[in-house]
């Protein structure tokens, strides 16, 4: 394999894990978040929050607010041009906008600055950004493979 080859191969890797757990992909969203602002306004808020967010306001504000099908007993809510929205799954909200790679982009762009729970995302972040002639010197193709692939399962 040639260096490309390698860099690709564990891109691609990373992109199957996100792929495969909407819960890391929602965190990679929200770490990048809270490092640039990633998400600018689409983002989505715990349930839990929405008494703190929405004190102090009027009840009709809060009427304004609350359109169309809005259902607390989800786990989250998001803002949008039709006003206060629930949802069940935050990858799938951030999906909308945002494709995996793009999200997969951003955080190799920023991974230094984020905190994930997935330290193995974070391990390949790392031999991604840093990997070059020397790394394919000192171990053959399958040796690479076999290194990547256990960080992936």
């Amino acid at each position: 394999m040639t260096l490309e080859e390698r860099k690709q191969y564990i891109y691609n890797a990373m992109l199957d894990m996100i792929q495969a757990d909407s819960d890391l992909t929602a965190e990679i969203c929200d770490e990048l978040d809270s490092w640039n602002g990633f998400l600018g306004d689409d983002r989505c808020y715990c349930m839990s929050d929405i008494d703190d967010l929405l004190y102090g306001k009027k009840p009709s504000e809060i009427i304004d607010l609350v359109t169309k099908d809005f259902d607390s007993s989800c786990e989250w809510f998001y803002f949008s041009i039709y006003g206060l929205e629930s949802c069940d799954d935050r990858a799938d909200f951030y999906l909308d906008y945002y494709s995996h790679e793009e999200i997969l982009d951003e955080y190799l762009d920023n991974y230094s600055h984020c905190d994930l729970s997935n330290t193995d995302l974070e391990e390949l972040a790392e031999i991604y950004d840093g990997y070059d002639e020397g790394d394919m010197e000192e171990e053959t193709d399958e040796e690479f493979t076999e290194r990547i692939d256990e960080l992936v399962s």
